[in-house]
């Protein structure tokens, strides 16, 4: 406990590293306090539990969250939700439907080391399959055509015990993530970050690029929908330039970046010889470096993100890449869910943007220590900037991506801010009505719904929540998919529209020089790419 004394003008925060006088009598500087306070936890030698003003707490840690109460004036008395000091953040590899498995891990880890997981990554190969329909399109050795055990949580018989963010891989159903192609609820407490994307959560700035880098679709547009057949469901989860472009324009710092596969040359910032004694069949691929993916590369050294998860190849890989200006990214890649194979590793991550977001106070109301996923303005703007460049040919065509003007960001602000209201009136008025027993939400996953929009003109403030995921239903991917184009002025664009006849939007074709459409390679069994199935996934 740290105790402060009582004083009219100031508190002098004392601990064992340094003395620290915060003038606290004026409004403008009560958020400098909280700054203060957070500052002194972090130096602390010793844990704190809470701070005393006085005969008064004024402010206590309850795990990882600080509650500081402001009790000087009258005027200013209110309660804030500080960022936590930082999250500890489960990373798994390649999932392979194994939820009842990895969620038990978690568990099991929870007990054992007396920790809480805050939040649990999945770097693809998720595989959401939600009825035997999704597995006529799903890709796999015909061995692995199986349901496993996200269908149960899509159907309620269970639930995420910890919020879930997920990319794809290159064993999904390519239905499910065509639909919710800008991200969405795939279940409740999942979350999926669609072909590219990038959301906060808990202060953490988080993007992501779902599938697998191959050459000859690179180029080519998101032609695919269904019925999909051996071809296109393979292609559609291959990443296509246009979404690097997207991610390119991100110039905000970025926490965590999410892959499937592997940034090309990877290799060379880790034990490469040690990857090799483990993964002895790499050696050929390394040496024409194409173990992974370049452009993926490209995006670290630019975005320079300070932790860059994936999985994929099926081991354990840590390696620390260091950036010109002396920055670096911690890289990990993580095992698949098996026993005893290093497939979750838990790590505690610190936001890059900590007094940014001290900044956003919520209302008392609706404080929760439970995490959501929060809507990130500088990506909704490069969405907005970019809806027009989507490209839909099956040709290789030329993909270009626009950074956002000042107009898109006006744009964008006043529809969340329109979207923000709506949510606060329903809520209001819920608050007013006898409460309904069988209201889903429970209390505890309530979202913020009533975040503060502005302290003053021009300036917005946030946060913006993602709707709950029963507000649309889960289960309505196109319901939630157009609730982001509504988001972004976007409403009469749906190119991902699963009405017949309905346009695309093609960016601008030419004609490859050696043949007519997507490469065609020679198939195995169900119409699969030989070239892409000749492992056994318990092999990697």
């Amino acid at each position: 406990m740290l105790v402060l004394p009582n004083h009219e003008r100031c508190l002098n925060l004392t601990t064992h590293v340094r003395d620290v006088e915060v003038d606290t009598l004026f409004f403008q500087q009560v958020i400098k306090l909280f700054e203060t306070l957070l500052h002194i936890l972090t130096l602390s030698s010793k844990p704190i539990r809470s701070i005393q003003y006085g005969k008064r707490t004024l402010c206590s840690v309850m795990g990882r969250v600080l509650v500081c109460v402001s009790v000087l004036r009258p005027i200013i008395l209110r309660l804030l939700v500080i960022s936590s000091l930082h999250l500890q953040v489960a990373v798994n590899g390649c999932c392979h439907g194994e939820l009842n498995a990895l969620y038990g891990m978690i568990e099991k880890l929870e007990r054992q080391q007396d920790i809480k997981v805050d939040l649990l990554i999945c770097c693809g190969d998720f595989q959401s399959l939600r009825s035997s329909d999704d597995l006529q399109f799903f890709c796999a050795p015909p061995k692995y055509r199986t349901l496993k055990d996200f269908h149960e949580y899509f159907s309620g018989s269970k639930r995420a015990p910890v919020l879930t963010v997920v990319v794809g891989g290159n064993h999904e159903a390519p239905n499910v993530f065509r639909e919710l192609y800008y991200g969405g609820w795939l279940a409740p407490n999942i979350f999926y970050l669609g072909h590219s994307g990038v959301v906060k959560v808990g202060g953490l700035r988080i993007a992501g690029l779902s599938g697998i880098y191959n050459p000859h679709h690179f180029h080519l547009g998101h032609f695919e929908k269904p019925p999909y057949d051996g071809n296109s469901a393979r292609s559609a989860y291959h990443v296509r330039q246009f979404e690097l472009l997207k991610l390119n324009c991100v110039q905000e710092p970025v926490d965590i970046m999410l892959s499937h596969d592997w940034p090309e040359g990877i290799y060379n910032f880790g034990d490469r010889e040690g990857l090799l004694r483990c993964k002895p069949h790499f050696r050929e691929d390394i040496e024409k470096s194409c173990l992974g993916s370049p452009p993926s590369m490209a995006l670290l050294k630019s975005m320079k993100p300070s932790f860059w998860f994936c999985g994929h190849l099926h081991v354990s890989f840590p390696a620390i890449v260091p950036h010109p200006d002396g920055s670096k990214t911690l890289f990990l890649a993580a095992d698949k869910v098996l026993p005893n194979r290093r497939c979750l590793q838990v790590l505690d991550v610190h936001p890059k943007s900590t007094a940014k977001y001290l900044k956003r106070p919520l209302p008392q109301t609706n404080i929760s220590t439970h995490l959501t996923i929060e809507y990130d303005l500088e990506w909704l703007c490069i969405l907005r900037a970019n809806q027009k460049n989507i490209p839909t040919s099956r040709f290789r065509c030329k993909s270009q991506a626009d950074c956002p003007s000042s107009e898109d960001k006006d744009a964008v602000l006043k529809n969340l801010r329109h979207f923000a209201a709506t949510r606060q009136m329903h809520s209001e008025a819920k608050a007013r009505s006898v409460e309904d027993p069988r209201d889903i939400r429970g209390g505890e996953d309530e979202h913020a719904d009533g975040a503060e929009q502005k302290m003053s003109d021009g300036e917005e403030v946030g946060p913006f929540p993602w709707p709950h995921w029963s507000d649309p239903p889960f289960q309505e991917l196109e319901a939630q998919r157009k609730r982001l184009l509504q988001i972004i002025g976007h409403a009469d664009r749906d190119v991902f529209t699963s009405q017949p006849g309905h346009p695309g939007i093609s960016a601008t074709e030419t004609t490859p020089k050696t043949q007519n459409g997507p490469p065609k390679p020679d198939r195995g069994p169900l119409g699969m790419p030989l070239e892409e199935i000749p492992l056994d996934l318990d092999d990697l």
